[in-house]
């Protein structure tokens, strides 16, 4: 890599953060801050967020609230997000920002630090490159909620590597009560029969609802529902920054029957969904199949996985693709130690170039911009293509995952024994070919 193209690619992340930092202070009163902020406030003065209008106190507070009448997030995330509403909503959005921020750091710390083996050179343009994702300016942009999502996957994936069960489980439980669909890892703890780990997060879980009952009111608790019907309503869907299966399904039903199908057509559409759905799930579990339980080695599996908590959520977004650090980063970690096939490292790259070529801008607008302004200028109409930018882009990061999974018995056959452990023992130095991961 270079220190030299090192030090080009963290000037040109720089200046994109600059540049974001600059849009920032516009944003404090928008989506979707301006949800966690009301919604907590709420919840901290003793009223159901879920069945009160945000929008009842949004305006005292000068934030915009479009679209959703109620909350949409966990309960749990929402009591953990009150004691910023005990700040202003402008300190308040800036904390937040702050430990979005620092949960990114950490993260891509553990992902490309000493323990990946990674040179400094190609682990810092790896950050770099990290920074320049479409999905982490999409995250910031929107004050999201996604960067302790990835932290707390990190810490889980770390702690099964080093045999840490229980705690592992307790990180998982804890990702599952912020945001739930992470509880899809439970089938992969439970292929690689890590019992311990699958106590641990169901007492966790079981814990946690109850302690947050306790403290918020079960009736408020159970009428998160509510806002599960407005997550998986068919407005959501159509949206193109709509990253899930689902979503992406109904959007190519809807362009191809109308916007108002027959109930015919509708049923094929969810049968289609539940289709590709089973199928992703099964070649999931397939591949996972194939690793040796308890010895995911490069964490390739986990990754896999990792993937499908987006891909099978009833709702994702492009935001939600920060989480694709996990594999993208074993990926470049396994390579560096030839564990990676060229397959699999060509897919990883097609998934990020795609997103970050049609999302220069952070897919603010939708998920193919610029593809969409230049057959626009053209007099090409690739809209309906375009606007399945961020999603392709997603399918490809599965794929690449998937070739991860299936290609580490073939590659652990093929290096030397000192370089099979992980991490990394008497790791060998770097070749050439080192040079260019």
């Amino acid at each position: 890599m270079g220190i030299a193209a090192a030090g080009l690619l963290s000037v040109i992340a720089a200046i994109r953060m600059v540049s974001l930092i600059a849009q920032l202070p516009s944003r404090s009163t928008q989506v979707d801050y301006s949800i966690y902020y009301t919604s907590a406030y709420l919840m901290r003065h003793g009223e159901d967020p879920y069945t009160t209008s945000l929008n009842s106190v949004a305006p005292a507070f000068g934030m915009r609230i479009r679209y959703i009448p109620g909350a949409t997030d966990p309960p749990a995330f929402l009591l953990m997000f009150e004691p910023l509403t005990i700040l202003g909503p402008e300190e308040g959005y800036w904390t937040w920002q702050a430990l979005n921020a620092l949960a990114l750091a950490v993260s891509l710390w553990m992902l490309l630090g000493r323990g990946s083996g990674l040179r400094p050179d190609v682990a810092i343009a790896l950050a770099a490159l990290a920074l320049m994702y479409p999905a982490v300016i999409n995250h910031f942009y929107y004050a999201q909620s996604k960067m302790p999502l990835l932290l707390l996957l990190v810490v889980t994936m770390r702690l099964l590597e080093s045999r840490r069960d229980i705690a592992a489980g307790l990180a998982l439980a804890l990702a599952g009560l912020t945001r739930i669909v992470p509880l899809l890892l439970l089938g992969y703890l439970l292929i690689e029969r890590r019992w311990r780990a699958i106590a641990s997060t169901v007492i966790g879980v079981i814990g946690g609802l109850i302690a947050t009952g306790l403290m918020i009111g079960f009736p408020v608790e159970f009428s998160f529902v509510n806002a599960i019907r407005v997550l998986t309503g068919t407005r959501v869907l159509r949206f193109d920054t709509n990253v899930a299966l689902s979503s992406f399904v109904s959007r190519l039903y809807w362009a191809s029957f109308g916007v108002d199908p027959s109930a015919g057509i509708e049923a094929l559409r969810h049968a289609t969904i539940a289709g590709a759905a089973l199928a992703v799930a099964a070649l999931t579990c397939l591949a996972t199949l194939r690793t040796a339980p308890a010895e995911d080695r490069d964490s390739r599996a986990f990754s896999l996985w990792v993937v499908i908590v987006i891909l099978l959520s009833p709702t994702a977004w492009i935001f939600n693709m920060v989480i694709l650090f996990i594999p993208f980063g074993q990926i470049c970690s396994a390579a560096r130690y030839g564990r990676a096939s060229r397959w699999t490292i060509a897919l990883a790259a097609a998934s990020y170039t795609l997103l970050m070529i049609g999302c220069p801008w952070g897919c603010v607008g939708y998920s193919g911009e610029l593809f969409y302004m230049l057959a626009s200028r053209a007099g090409i109409n690739i809209e309906p293509i375009a606007r399945q930018t961020a999603t392709l882009s997603l399918l490809l990061a599965w794929a690449a995952a998937f070739a991860f999974a299936r290609s580490g018995e073939r590659t652990e056959r093929s290096i030397p024994a000192s370089a099979r452990s992980w991490p990394p023992v008497d790791a060998p130095q770097p070749s050439n070919a080192d040079a260019n991961v």
